[in-house]
């Protein structure tokens, strides 16, 4: 039941829905509020990597008492998933500073608020990630607590903007036909968005399987 959220500072509130991923700020006009986007990305993009390293960080000095062990080692699985999808993501970042994407990253766009969920997702996952690694180190993980931390992040997943986001870039190759080119950035496009769909799915799916 996913009725409180998690406690933590910088952690999303609980039951997101889509348009409500982030703070409501004024739009200033297509050109500003894309190079707004990418800026914002780029930020997660960096926050999240550096997360990533403490919680490996932190998960490396579990004790070697073999339940504290096998714990971590169930831990670390989904922090791998985490890291291809932060890899994907990053793929994304990349395509996404081509200006013909500005119209898939408007501010309220399905991509735009997909992505923004998908920060927001991985932030708070992290945030649990880092409580239980730091109880592990004292035998005295609630494996409870950080179910809940899970379950009040998975809202920000926001897997139904899925086909619109398709959808958006399908008119794309309408629009600039040029990008379905063998040789353009952004005919790279359709296959980084399936790979950031695959990495999220399957990460969802981890996060679902009994830790330790």
């Amino acid at each position: 039941m996913r009725d409180h959220a998690p406690r933590h500072a910088n952690a999303p509130a609980a039951g997101p829905t889509r348009r409500e991923s982030h703070a409501r700020v004024r739009s200033q006009g297509p050109e500003a509020d894309y190079l707004a986007v990418l800026e914002e990305f780029g930020d997660e993009q960096l926050t999240m990597t550096v997360n990533v390293m403490c919680v490996e960080h932190i998960i490396d000095g579990v004790p070697r008492d073999p339940s504290s062990r096998a714990a971590a080692a169930s831990m670390r699985e989904r922090l791998d998933d985490m890291c291809e999808l932060r890899a994907a993501l990053n793929g994304m970042y990349l395509l996404a500073t081509d200006p013909r994407m500005r119209e898939l990253l408007g501010r309220d766009a399905p991509l735009t608020e997909y992505l923004r969920g998908l920060y927001a997702w991985t932030k708070a996952v992290i945030r649990g990630f880092e409580e239980s690694g730091y109880a592990l180190r004292s035998l005295g993980v609630d494996w409870a607590l950080l179910r809940a931390r899970i379950e009040d992040a998975a809202p920000f997943y926001f897997a139904e903007l899925e086909p619109e986001i398709a959808a958006a870039a399908a008119r794309l190759r309408l629009v600039s036909p040029e990008a379905s080119h063998p040789g353009d950035p952004l005919s790279e496009l359709d296959e980084q968005l399936a790979d950031v769909f695959t990495c999220a799915a399957r990460l969802a799916t981890g996060l679902e399987r009994r830790f330790g």
